[in-house]
């Protein structure tokens, strides 16, 4: 891939999971000297004409499609050696993606997976997977951030950390004294397992 001029396409669904596609696009696109982020928002024709009731405004919803497409460009902190461009488009997602990506000269490929299995991927079927297979260019999948043990550590209670200085030794607060209903995760050291304020240990 060219280090100088990098062209990435990136699908977005207004979900999370294609908010992650996005921003692993625009850091792709920002790692070279000159880069381009094509944003691509593909509304289904499923969408324009449905079963059941009257069928949608076609340009009333590409223009809603807009709008929230350029506002997430501006939310996005685009580093001054990166051009973004929107496209909103009807029609099927992959074919969308690809065409896209063929007609810009793309050197890679973002999309969203929600990593479905079982009966949910065969019902549905994954635009990932049929943009890998009919691709031009490179194709990466980006997922929504979990957090991690590490991020859901919670810091200490201030009014904890007063009374422990106070009496020279590990001591709670008031409220902290008393049984709480609600979990807070200061450290995690497996095997245990907590609920509430109780952590029980079980030996290994």
């Amino acid at each position: 891939m060219d280090t100088k001029h990098r062209t990435v396409v990136a699908g977005h669904d207004l979900s999370e999971t294609s908010e992650e596609a996005v921003r692993v696009a625009l850091s792709t696109a920002g790692a070279a000297q000159r880069g381009n982020l094509h944003l691509v928002h593909v509304v289904p024709i499923s969408a324009l004409a449905p079963e059941l009731g009257p069928p949608v405004p076609i340009e009333e919803t590409l223009s809603a499609a807009r709008e929230q497409m350029a506002a997430l460009a501006r939310r996005l902190d685009v580093p001054p050696n990166v051009a973004v461009s929107i496209h909103v488009v009807v029609g099927k997602a992959d074919d969308v993606l690809v065409e896209i990506a063929d007609s810009v000269e793309a050197d890679l490929i973002v999309v969203g997976t929600h990593g479905r299995r079982g009966v949910s991927r065969m019902v549905l079927g994954s635009v990932a997977e049929q943009v890998v297979r009919k691709a031009p260019c490179s194709v990466l999948t980006a997922r929504p951030h979990r957090r991690t043990a590490a991020e859901s550590i919670e810091p200490p209670c201030p009014a904890c950390a007063a009374a422990s200085e106070r009496a020279g030794r590990r001591a709670s607060c008031e409220r902290h004294t008393r049984q709480h209903p609600h979990a807070h995760t200061y450290a995690e050291m497996p095997p245990t397992f907590g609920i509430g304020s109780l952590t029980f240990r079980f030996p290994g």
